[in-house]
């Protein structure tokens, strides 16, 4: 996203938002980066930068980190693009693994999504793996495919969460915005 068209989506949904380039796409020459949209008060916001920048692009990928107000009860929030395949596989875990990282042990209450580029079940347990060790769900997992590449469908796109059980979760699979279909969970409050 770029932040003319975060701005334009949290407008028409009447949502707050906060919005961090992670580098300037040369092919259209805007920025390009992450957001976080919610109907709750934005307490605080920053980008993480995430470790390794694109072999192709050289594109920084980053991660919006914001912190809501949800009756009374500050979650962290995190909006996450990470890179494609076209990286070593360490590049990526250490992606992952930055997120975890800055979240915190201490954090009680946390979201996690985005775009984690995970192609095939060996990634998506991986990333599982890696977030689970932070006592993170998987809260998107019934949501299935959300991307259509060479034929084959993909799970990219994943919603996690800690000290928020998942209820519910699906995808909008008429979506025409994106190669990717969005996600979505419902998530139970203490």
């Amino acid at each position: 996203m770029n932040e003319t068209g975060t701005a334009q989506i949290a407008q028409a949904l009447q949502m707050n938002f906060v919005y961090f380039p992670a580098a300037v796409e040369p092919r259209y020459d805007q920025n390009f980066g992450t957001a976080v949209l919610a109907k709750w008060p934005i307490l605080e916001s920053t980008k993480v930068i995430l470790p390794h920048k694109s072999f192709t692009s050289r594109l920084n990928r980053t991660a919006t980190k914001a912190t809501i107000m949800v009756n009374d009860l500050p979650i962290l929030v995190y909006s996450v693009h990470t890179e494609t395949i076209f990286t070593l596989p360490a590049y990526r875990r250490n992606q992952f693994t930055a997120v975890l990282a800055d979240s915190g042990p201490d954090a009680e209450y946390v979201i996690v999504g985005g775009d984690f580029n995970t192609v095939n079940g060996a990634d998506v347990a991986q990333l599982e793996g890696i977030l689970g060790n932070g006592r993170f769900v998987r809260a998107s997992a019934e949501s299935g495919f959300t991307l259509i590449k060479s034929g084959l469908e993909v799970e990219a796109d994943h919603i996690f969460s800690k000290g928020l059980p998942p209820q519910s979760a699906g995808k909008i699979a008429d979506a025409t915005a994106s190669d990717h279909l969005p996600i979505w969970v419902t998530l139970s409050l203490p």
